[in-house]
Formats: C-alpha cells, sequence, structure tokens
C-alpha cells in the first residue's frame, strides 16, 4: 500500500516503494505476459517445519551459504535508507530454494527505544502484499460461480457505484489490475490525510474510505493504483458471501495453510506476540523517527491492513503459485499481466517485475512505516522474501539482488 506525499502542512514525507510509481495514472499498455502456474514444479514448502509463532524456523541451507546471507542481510540493512541514520532500523530476510534448502535471519532492532533485535520469526505489517490475500478470495469466488470477473461494479454495490461515474463499465477485472482508472483515495492531494492525522487511531469503515474519491471521474483504461478498487472489492466480498472479509481470509487462506504469524487486524493490540514497531520520518527536518505502530490501518483494511512473518509468506507464496488455492485457469488470469514498463507489470493484485535471473512474480507493499516484498522465480523454484519496518525502496531492489546473486550465482 503506498502512503504518497503529503503537503507540508501535514508534514508527511513522501514515499515511493519498491520504484513503482505510486498513485499516478498512467496509460495502461496491451496485456503483455501471461504466466502459468509451474507444472511438477518442486514443492518449496515442503521444506518448512510447521512451527508455532514463538519459535524459531529451522535452517538447513550449508554454513557457508548461512553465512553469506547474514552476511548481505546485514551490509544491505546498514547501507539503506538515509545516509548516517545508520540504515533500516530492522528487517528479516528469508529463501526456501528448492536446491539450497531454507534460510530465515533477522538484522536490526524491533524497537528502537528498547534495543531489541529483531528475530527471524518476528510478524510485520505487510502494507499492500494484504491485496494479493484479498484478490486470491476474489477469486476463490469467481471459481464458486458467486463473482464472475466481468461482473460489474454497480451490480454489486449499487448504493456507492452511484456515486462513481460510469460505474457499469467498471468490472471487477479492472478493480484488480488496476485499470479501474478509479482516484485513488490515498492519492497526495486527498482530504483523506488531514482527517488520518487529526486521528490516527480511528476506525474507519470501508464505506468512509471509498467517500473521498465520489464524485471523480474514473480514467478508465487507464493503470491508477488500485488502494480504492480493493476496498471495493473487499466491500464486493462481503456481499457476495454475508460474511466479513477477515472472515473470509482466515477460513480460505490462513487456517487451511496453518499460517500462525497471519492476521488481518488493523489494531496492534490486538496481534499475538506483537509486532515489530514502524518507523516513519514524519519530518525530515528533524532527522527523527517516530514510531507509528499506533496508527489504526482499518485506514488500509482489504488494500493494507494484514500482518505476517517470511515464513508465513513463504507458505502462502508457494501454495498459490503452485496452484492449491485456485484453479488453473483462474491463476491464469491472476498472472495476466498489464505492462507497465520498465519491465514492471501488474495482474490481479500481483505485481511481474524482470530481474537479471529471470522474471519474478511480486507480492508487495508498503504500510506506515512498514514494507514487504516476497518474490518467485517460476524457472527457478526460488523464493526470497523480505520485511523492514522503515519504507526505504532501495533496499528491498538491493536485497533481491544481493541474495539472488549469493543462491543463483551471477546472471
Amino acid at each position: 500500500m503506498y502512503f504518497p506525499q503529503i503537503a507540508a502542512s501535514v508534514a508527511v514525507a513522501a514515499t515511493v516503494v519498491l520504484g513503482i510509481s505510486g498513485s499516478t495514472a498512467i496509460a495502461s499498455k496491451a496485456v503483455s505476459s501471461t504466466a502459468a502456474p509451474m507444472a511438477g514444479s518442486s514443492n518449496l514448502i515442503s521444506l518448512l517445519t510447521a512451527q508455532k509463532h514463538s519459535n524459531s524456523p529451522t535452517n538447513t541451507v550449508s554454513d557457508k551459504l548461512a553465512r553469506q546471507l547474514q552476511a548481505t542481510l546485514d551490509k544491505t540493512r546498514l547501507a539503506a535508507g538515509i545516509p548516517g541514520k545508520g540504515g533500516v532500523a530492522g528487517a528479516t530476510l528469508a529463501i526456501a530454494s528448492r536446491d539450497e534448502g531454507q534460510w530465515f535471519g533477522s538484522s536490526g532492532v524491533a524497537d528502537l527505544a528498547t534495543g531489541t533485535p529483531v528475530a527471524p520469526q518476528d510478524q510485520f505489517r505487510i502494507g499492500s502484499a494484504t491485496k494479493t490475500f484479498t484478490a486470491t478470495v476474489v477469486l476463490q469466488l469467481v471459481d464458486e460461480g458467486k463473482l464472475k470477473l466481468d461482473d460489474t461494479l454497480d451490480k454489486w454495490l449499487p448504493s456507492i457505484a452511484k456515486n462513481i461515474p460510469n460505474s457499469n463499465k467498471i468490472t471487477i477485472r479492472q478493480l484488480l489490475n488496476g485499470t479501474s482508472g478509479i482516484y485513488d483515495y490515498l492519492a497526495d492531494d486527498s482530504a483523506i490525510w488531514q482527517d488520518i492525522l487529526q486521528n490516527p487511531y480511528r476506525d474507519w469503515k470501508p464505506e468512509e474510505l471509498v467517500s473521498y474519491i465520489y464524485g471523480r471521474q474514473p480514467t478508465i483504461g487507464k493503470w491508477v493504483y488500485p488502494n480504492t478498487g480493493f476496498i471495493l472489492l473487499g466491500m464486493i466480498v462481503e456481499k457476495a458471501t454475508n460474511s466479513s472479509l477477515a472472515s473470509q481470509i482466515e477460513n480460505r487462506i490462513i487456517k487451511p495453510l496453518g499460517l500462525k504469524n497471519t492476521f488481518f487486524t488493523a489494531r496492534t493490540d490486538s496481534v499475538p506476540g506483537g509486532i515489530v514497531h514502524a518507523y516513519w520520518d514524519i519530518y525530515p527536518q528533524d532527522g527523527i523517527d517516530e514510531d507509528l505502530t499506533f496508527v489504526n490501518m482499518s485506514v488500509a483494511w482489504a488494500a493494507g491492513t494484514m500482518v505476517s512473518n517470511t515464513q508465513d509468506l513463504i507458505r502462502f507464496g508457494d501454495k498459490l503459485f503452485r496452484g492449491k488455492l485456485l484453479k488453473p485457469r483462474t491463476l491464469k488470469e491472476m498472472l495476466t499481466f498489464i505492462d507497465l514498463g520498465s519491465g514492471f507489470g501488474y495482474g490481479l493484485g500481483i505485481w511481474s517485475n524482470d530481474t537479471p535471473w529471470g522474471k519474478a512474480w511480486r507480492i508487495s507493499g508498503s504500510g506506515i512505516g512498514t514494507a514487504a516484498a516476497l518474490w518467485y522465480l517460476p524457472n527457478r523454484g526460488l523464493t526470497v522474501v523480505s520485511l523492514s519496518n522503515q519504507e526505504v525502496g532501495q533496499y528491498f531492489t538491493s536485497i533481491r539482488n544481493a541474495t539472488l546473486e549469493l543462491v543463483l550465482g551471477k546472471p
């Protein structure tokens, strides 16, 4: 989830995460690539041993590779961020490789005030990685015949749709892949930022979030980062199932996969075991990272409210990409990407990006003071995940490339 630049009067710093433009609209090109699940691919998750959230996961890579991965994580974390500030406060890194085994590591601190170190199994807010969970539930409902990708917004949310011009032409598929052109309610110029800063503890209702886009003309067919689209999708899920989005994600994904460290929750104090603190330099002129762990993330809801850790994200990605959560045709739809240029694409709640080692599918995003990224290289049988408690885009590109080079060699 992106939290873009706010005017100086409300003093929230600009962020662009993982090198993708934020809420600006850009013309989408024809669908550039369609990727199918890897037939007969190795089950990476068989490497993982089920753990309770209080236990460290088991490492199975060679001692040499383990030392190299830890050194790379330490070096990359310290080199990222604002010069002179000591890099990213805390981060975790994990790999699951069909050839090398699995490794889970951590670096830095979970709490700047106490100096508590980050542990490999620690839980972070995962921001827009939430979107992939929401998209998976939507597509499961498509598999069950309860929704269709070509259903229009006005069919499912008529009272909301009447406030959005041309809503009868906006489909569920477009809400998922960002081509609905609906204004991002978290855009730079959105009035919501004044309200967030006035009361960061506020419990937001989805209807309140989408009200910030009422009356704005969608640029249908042009790609706009789909924060608003995913709020609307969450509401559609609740309408189609007559139950909460949280319960759907829990019953369809979290419980069946045994994700012990994954929660759909807006409040920090509701997370068993707690989470790593989140930091953001709100006032860049003072050089101080404020602790924003307390912010109520109902403001992100279906677009960015979840908590997880590297172990659970590896398991989720493995099951998703190997076709264990969706039917083949629906997974193929998810992995059909709009070409955004510069080697990036966006599918149905998921990214693709080119790397020197080949195409990667990416589950990623940021929140207020946290960021997450999972890369899966389908042709290499390799998953890399990293979580951080500061939003520093260059950290993720650096840790991805350094880790891939260690595991796969120079491209």
